[in-house]
């Protein structure tokens, strides 16, 4: 399956619903937490076509962590009135390889909440604005920056603290181009809890993601 246009990538709020961030599971903690490329990577978020926002991630060695840190910003408008609008500031801890930690402080319209998980024991602890849940041990939250292998997932949605699971299968490449450039993508579908098609390009970099919304329109995150 080809990708249309430039990328079309997505992990999309959908106007009115919620943007999901989905948790490949790994085992035993273990995901890709290796550091998948150099400096800030920024995505536009897009709704139908329309560019309604981005997302950046910028990674940080200390030591043996790994620290991810994200900033998502979408605001759709009609001319001057604002439709939808939603900031999130997250955080992930990785140590040697393993998930430690993520914490989302999310900013919705006017109302404002947290969303948190750690570690503990053989399970994943996810807090948000409905209480606290838990997920299965091999369950890991992440925000799409690193590749997903072929298995059996626990989804975790950072913008609520809700849980799920689902089926990633990685699917033929295909041809996608980036800054001018074609390149052959890794394909990877991800369907169950979350439904979402996710895009992965040289040294793991996350090249974007699509999906439909809950409105219909196709939501899409690209590289610049």
């Amino acid at each position: 399956m080809g990708m249309p246009r430039s990328l079309s990538l997505a992990c999309r709020c959908l106007a009115a619903a919620s943007v999901c961030l989905v948790f490949g599971l790994g085992g035993a903690y273990q995901a890709r937490a290796d550091k998948p490329f150099t400096g800030p990577n920024q995505l536009i978020v897009y709704f139908a076509d329309k560019t309604v926002g981005s997302v950046v991630f910028e990674f940080e060695e200390d030591g043996d962590a790994l620290i991810v840190a994200s900033r998502l910003m979408i605001e759709e408008k009609d001319g001057e009135k604002v439709l939808y609008s939603r900031r999130e500031e997250r955080r992930e801890v990785w140590r040697a390889g393993k998930f430690e930690s993520f914490t989302n402080k999310v900013q919705e319209g006017e109302r404002s909440y947290n969303v948190s998980g750690v570690a503990i024991g053989g399970r994943l602890a996810v807090s948000g604005p409905n209480g606290t849940v838990f997920a299965p041990k091999d369950a890991i939250p992440t925000t799409y920056w690193h590749i997903p292998d072929n298995r059996h997932a626990g989804i975790v949605n950072v913008l609520t603290g809700a849980v799920g699971s689902g089926d990633v299968v990685e699917l033929p490449p295909v041809p996608v181009r980036v800054n001018g450039e074609e390149i052959q993508a890794r394909h990877f579908l991800m369907t169950g809890f979350l439904n979402r098609s996710l895009y992965y390009g040289p040294e793991n970099r996350w090249l974007g993601m699509r999906h439909l919304g809950a409105d219909g329109r196709m939501v899409e995150f690209r590289p610049e």
